[in-house]
């Protein structure tokens, strides 16, 4: 209608996986530059040895801030969780948190605050520029919401134009949460494998401390990514990587001596209306044995 304004749907539908989404958004709220949606999702996946259930309602406004290339954001978002299908051969800890806790049905209420400059010459497949992010997720028990955790994340990356078609990329992301009980194993970092937590050349989500053998996800987490890029075209790339990091038990824990890297290369193309569709091979090597894994994905956002 000639208005900016975004009104979307998501399904997926797999054997591990379930998500409905709609959303809507108003670019333009009240003739201002403020930004204004909201979304409704129900979501349900599984992860290893159970699955997770969520049903929830966001709304969220961002506006400029002072600073060229810069918004900041609110976010708030109340959310239904449920754990079910926990795998028989889950054993439950003597003491402290057990995944059993969350078979009732939980409730978050959270509020979520970001500051975001990002001056890239282009989303998808960047040449220049930077993307930096703080984000503040703050869920407190209150009337009927009895989860309870504070979760900060940072990011940095930055492109450097260097000669012909040469693009590098560098990325940092560090991570840490808190809380007055135990942190829930869905509100914990998992690096490994592809996405905001990715380290390629291992799978996803198994660098994570470990408990019975399963993996139950840290507190904090700190990611590294260096990418060389050959930019073909506005829609096509070759890229080599170094990826690095790990997820620690707590943030007393964090070690940079204790992480995991991978080194390997791929390929992005970018396909209208879907985003951009990536193939990496890595080569983990700090993997127990040595070797390649393969990460397809298709990223809306072409973040990776």
């Amino acid at each position: 209608m000639g208005r900016g304004q975004n009104l979307y749907t998501k399904f997926e539908i797999g054997g591990r996986l379930t998500n409905f989404q709609i959303g809507f958004t108003e670019p333009w709220l009240f003739d201002t530059r403020t930004s204004a949606g909201m979304d409704v999702y129900y979501t349900n996946r599984f992860w290893d040895y159970y699955t997770k259930r969520d049903i929830g309602f966001a709304t969220r406004v961002s506006f400029p801030f002072y600073l060229d290339y810069t918004r900041f954001g609110y976010t708030f978002r109340t959310e239904r969780t449920q754990v079910l299908d926990i795998s028989s051969t889950y054993t439950p800890p003597t003491t402290g948190y057990s995944l059993y806790q969350d078979t009732i049905p939980r409730w978050t209420v959270a509020n979520t605050f970001s500051i975001t400059r990002d001056s890239r010459d282009y989303i998808f497949n960047p040449s220049s520029g930077t993307f930096l992010a703080a984000r503040a997720e703050i869920a407190k028990k209150f009337l009927f919401a009895n989860v309870d955790y504070n979760q900060f994340i940072f990011e940095a990356r930055a492109y450097f134009p260097l000669f012909w078609k040469f693009v590098l990329m560098g990325r940092l992301k560090a991570g840490v949460v808190t809380s007055v009980d135990e942190v829930p194993l869905y509100k914990r970092f998992y690096a490994g494998g592809i996405g905001d937590y990715g380290v390629r050349g291992y799978p996803d989500r198994s660098l994570s401390p470990t408990q019975d053998g399963r993996t139950v996800g840290g507190t904090a987490v700190f990611i590294n990514n260096i990418e060389l890029k050959m930019k073909l075209s506005q829609t096509f790339a070759f890229l080599l990587f170094y990826d690095a990091g790990n997820a620690f038990e707590s943030h007393y824990d964090v070690n940079l001596q204790n992480i995991y890297r991978g080194v390997g290369a791929g390929v992005r193309l970018e396909i209208p209306m879907m985003g951009v569709l990536g193939f990496d091979v890595g080569y983990g090597l700090d993997r127990e044995i040595p070797g390649f894994e393969p990460h397809f994905q298709i990223n809306p956002l072409g973040m990776f």
